[in-house]
């Protein structure tokens, strides 16, 4: 064991107790036994890999000067953010938790373009997407991120100026499925839905089937560290949904948009 790794347990352990050190190491055990057997993306898939930029530009289809303003948008928030980022941090979320760059570009450029009245995360750790998506949500002016984690410990790195943006719900232990069926079902008009949760196969398509059942508005479904499980699944039973895998260096994401997803 590594000693970034040692750190970490040893911040989980002082944050959330002894309960969450042992389900923190059964995870990681049971996600390397899980990918190491049956889970690492096929080659046809990791071949398809793009970059967000290229997604934007040939799938989205809104004009390039549109597109240029909203990526100046975003290397201005991105050197302003970068000083943040790089302090030291009070919880356990090393940047290792944070979502890639490539997936946070994209959601910050999608919801410039589409202006969702809600978005939907699940998975917040120190809240360096949670940042990005709210400071695109306050560029619109309206708007609402819906954030989910299993721990109040979370978002530190969320500027207190977008509470205005920010509505937060922790799930507890028991029941937690339940919880977030209800939430996703009390939601109205939400367009995007991003997940950097529970990176297990079954939890992938458990919150993939929960948003597109419960909440018909979705139009954009993006799993940071996708599983060949949730690719498998959607292919076979979602044929409709276009399937975009990016390229994260470390790792792949993957977005699922619906045919009536196309913006001009």
């Amino acid at each position: 064991m590594n000693f970034r790794k040692l750190q970490t347990l040893v911040r989980v352990k002082r944050h959330l107790g002894y309960y969450n050190v042992i389900a923190l190491i059964y995870s990681k055990f049971r996600s390397f036994f899980q990918k190491s057997r049956d889970n690492s993306l096929p080659a046809h898939w990791k071949e398809r890999a793009t970059h967000a930029q290229a997604f934007i530009r040939t799938f989205i289809g809104s004009n390039e000067s549109k597109l240029d303003e909203i990526d100046r948008e975003y290397e201005i928030y991105s050197k302003e953010f970068a000083l943040r980022i790089k302090r030291e941090r009070i919880t356990f979320f090393d940047p290792i938790y944070d979502l890639g760059s490539e997936t946070r570009y994209l959601v910050f450029t999608l919801i410039r373009v589409v202006k969702p009245s809600r978005v939907l995360e699940t998975g917040i750790a120190a809240g360096a997407s949670s940042n990005t998506f709210l400071t695109a949500l306050s560029l619109n002016g309206f708007g609402i991120l819906e954030s989910v984690d299993i721990t109040p410990r979370v978002g530190e790195l969320v500027d207190v100026k977008h509470s205005g943006h920010w509505k937060k719900t922790i799930l507890k232990a028991s029941f937690r499925k339940a919880a977030f069926i209800r939430l996703v079902k009390s939601m109205t008009q939400c367009k995007i839905f991003v997940h950097d949760s529970n990176h297990s196969p079954s939890w992938q398509i458990f919150e993939f089937e929960t948003v597109y059942k419960y909440s018909p508005s979705t139009e954009f479904f993006i799993f940071d560290d996708i599983t060949n499980k949730l690719l498998e699944h959607v292919e076979r039973f979602y044929p409709e949904l276009k399937v975009t895998i990016l390229d994260e260096n470390r790792k792949y994401a993957a977005i699922f948009s619906k045919p009536n997803s196309l913006v001009s």
